[in-house]
């Protein structure tokens, strides 16, 4: 899976760059390797080191790189409490934040993409700092504790449907196919989450705690 692959080799590499250097010199650090980042995509470099290696190895190398940008925008958004900021004016801002989404969404060729591993179109980035905080302003608060109790429910297997959401999406194919039926792409997906969650909530059920670990 390149993306625990790439989660675990950027946490690495900010919490060792980190140890040896604090305050607005992380910031430094930050733009610095996202800088970089951007360099080794839009040069063609990334590419070209990573392009003609192994399945198993041209993803988790290749899309590091690309992922690098959206680990600083979380760092800077956390480091100036940026949404948070934002909710002195949350109508405002809410409003403002789902335009944008919508525009974004709707015109993806804003930035000319790189060449790369299907992240490196970083009109992406820019989409998922609007999206993140269009939810993040919305006023959850104001929810009744019913409804927060169903969203934790839903949440609460994420890691579960999220290990084995590609393995449940190739047999439920392999199923379908072996029948003679097509699927929509959203119907596959909804019972990719209904098949995967209801596994990972038998698993909780009978399984130990160490199984449970796998899951939640």
């Amino acid at each position: 899976m390149w993306f625990l692959t790439v989660l675990i080799a950027l946490t690495l590499v900010f919490f060792i760059a980190f140890s040896f250097i604090d305050g607005r010199k992380r910031l430094i650090f930050v733009f610095a390797v996202s800088l970089f980042s951007f360099w080794v995509q839009y040069s063609g470099y990334n590419v070209i080191w990573f392009g003609n290696l192994r399945f198993e190895l041209k993803y988790p190398l290749g899309r590091f790189f690309e992922m690098i940008p959206y680990a600083s925008l979380g760092y800077i958004v956390a480091y100036f409490d940026i949404f948070n900021s934002l909710k002195k004016k949350r109508v405002v801002f809410v409003c403002l934040f789902g335009i944008l989404s919508l525009i974004l969404l709707k015109y993806k060729n804003l930035i000319p993409p790189a060449p790369g591993f299907s992240y490196s179109n970083n009109i992406y980035l820019i989409r998922v700092f609007f999206l993140v905080g269009f939810a993040y302003l919305l006023p959850f608060e104001g929810i009744s504790e019913k409804s927060k109790q169903i969203v934790r429910h839903i949440v609460k297997f994420t890691l579960g449907v999220y290990c084995m959401h590609w393995l449940v999406g190739l047999m439920l194919n392999v199923l379908f196919a072996g029948i003679g039926m097509k699927i929509d792409s959203f119907i596959l997906c909804v019972l990719i989450y209904i098949c995967s969650y209801s596994i990972s909530f038998i698993m909780c059920m009978f399984s130990s705690k160490y199984f449970k670990l796998l899951v939640e």
